[in-house]
């Protein structure tokens, strides 16, 4: 049985952090103070958040928006996707579990190898 060590970690004296940035090489990326301080400024809010956090959601991005529209509860169709699906993964499973068996069987598997063996003999 092999193990594997490891060497204990040991503190490098005199390490200098400067020495490594010093051949760092500036961004390209030239640093200017905006001219003009009216697209810096902060949008005042025109509600007070901590009472209605929602009431003018959307309203400046889109005016346009209208209310979201529910689904009727009387609906016979409601929910009836999730248990549509869970059917086809039952039958599904179902049917593999049929296909493991019939595959496996004797005659099954006997009349599988004897297509292979004419399919290749040619």
């Amino acid at each position: 049985m092999s193990m594997l060590t490891c060497l204990p970690a040991t503190p490098t004296s005199g390490h200098d952090d400067a020495a490594h940035l010093a051949d760092v090489p500036p961004l390209a990326v030239p640093v200017t103070e905006p001219t003009d301080t009216t697209d810096t400024e902060v949008p005042v809010e025109t509600t007070d958040p901590s009472t209605d956090p929602v009431a003018d959601a959307g309203a400046v991005t889109n005016p346009g928006a209208t209310a979201e529209v529910l689904p009727d509860q009387d609906d016979p169709d409601l929910g009836a996707s999730t248990a549509e699906y869970a059917v086809i993964v039952l039958a599904a499973a179902a049917f593999g579990g049929v296909m493991a068996a019939v595959l496996s069987s004797d005659s099954v598997s006997g009349m599988l190898l004897g297509i292979i063996q004419k399919a290749l003999a040619i």
